[in-house]
């Protein structure tokens, strides 16, 4: 077999192998997307590394924030996040004292939906409460159920008066 050399002279008589020679490289497969906590099997646009499962489990049981950045549509009532899901955007009626929403028709407190969705249902005789007592602030951390005589101490003890 004869090949040319980087001047591209001929060399004959050369045995070494060339590109040609050599066997085809085997077909790269990769390997099945699993699931870093459960190994369970992952679809290929999953790029989070955990399952639907491993991801719930880890935000309502463990109380971690699984890490997850949205952006606003250009219509503006729907946000989209970087795992690919949708959401409306609802209005909020601020005409009373604590923010509301309409679901289904039906006025909820956006308080007490912060309460329901990071703390689980709402025990019987309970409210939603907030540690600082200020309306506007229903973060996930600032909420929390309790009775009507823990609302009555976190009155007192942010010295605040309801209006």
């Amino acid at each position: 077999m004869s090949r040319l050399d980087r001047y591209g002279d001929l060399i004959e008589d050369d045995d070494s192998p060339t590109l040609f020679d050599q066997d085809p490289p085997p077909e790269r497969h990769e390997p099945p997307l699993l699931c870093e906590l459960c190994d369970t099997p992952l679809k290929v646009e999953n790029y989070s590394g955990w399952c639907r499962e491993c991801s719930l489990i880890v935000s309502q049981r463990l109380r971690l924030v699984v890490e997850e950045r949205w952006r606003t549509l250009p219509d503006g009532e729907h946000v989209v996040s970087e795992r690919g899901r949708v959401a409306r955007l609802l209005n909020v009626d601020r005409s009373h004292r604590y923010p509301r929403v309409s679901i289904g028709g039906r006025k909820r407190y956006v308080h007490q939906l912060v309460a329901e969705a990071w703390h689980g249902p709402r025990p019987d005789g309970a409210q939603a409460l907030h540690w600082d007592d200020d309306p506007d602030n229903p973060n996930a951390a600032n909420i929390r159920w309790g009775t009507p005589a823990e609302n009555a101490a976190d009155v007192k003890r942010n010295e605040r008066r309801r209006t």
